[in-house]
């Protein structure tokens, strides 16, 4: 049976929280608004630019349009500064395009900045995908079938979804996937435990070995 393996991104195959932070944190120096420390925006991520500029404003919220057009432009301009790939995940996407495991990642990120990054840290993944207009962003899966329809794997498949936030798990229980949460990421363990996933990794490597069965239990 073909494997699909969808990532998130934010969190579960890049460390993006300094470059977010700090797009952010210039975008609301620049309006006299308080700015955050970075460890904070691991609460403000996970649900698409517009949702992290409503956390980062608190009660401001009149400064919105201003401050996520700001934002936008920061980012769009400083993403690749100090993101990176967590440690083994250049190994593990190898070992799982070896075992032809068909690699998809679509995230609430804004479309354009998912490829920027992709493109520039992990060039081997051809399909990544972020939010568009018409799309809900996750934890709908609308946006996310779309994408797994561009595939052209003809069914029966197994979709495995790995994320690193109960957004990533909510999305897997509606798609219908094999759930994996990750504990490297943006949010720990315990905050996943309310969603039971299916699996959880502590590395990368372990990712590899639940797609290809060498595990079969958590």
């Amino acid at each position: 049976m073909e494997r699909i393996a969808i990532f998130d991104l934010d969190g579960t195959i890049l460390n993006t929280l300094p470059d977010i932070a700090g797009s952010m944190n210039r975008s609301l120096e620049k309006i006299g608004l308080p700015q955050h420390d970075v460890e904070k925006y691991k609460l403000f991520t996970g649900n698409g630019s517009k949702v992290l500029t409503e956390r980062a404003l608190g009660d401001n919220i009149q400064y919105f349009d201003e401050l996520h057009t700001l934002y936008r432009e920061d980012y769009a301009k400083n993403s690749r500064r100090d993101t990176k790939p967590y440690d083994g995940i250049v190994n593990m996407i190898a070992a799982l395009k070896n075992a032809d495991c068909h690699i998809l990642v679509y995230s609430n990120k804004d479309d354009s900045d998912v490829k920027s990054v992709m493109s520039y840290y992990l060039p081997q993944i051809s399909h990544v995908a972020g939010k568009v207009e018409g799309f809900a962003p996750k934890p709908d899966t609308a946006g996310l079938i779309n994408e797994i329809n561009k595939l052209n794997i003809k069914k029966p498949y197994k979709i495995y979804y790995i994320g690193d936030t109960i957004t990533d798990m909510q999305c897997a229980k509606n798609l219908g996937a094999i759930s994996i949460a990750v504990t490297w990421g943006f949010q720990n363990k315990e905050m996943l435990l309310s969603e039971n996933p299916d699996f959880f990794a502590q590395t990368p490597s372990d990712v590899v070995k639940i797609i290809l069965g060498d595990i079969d239990e958590v």
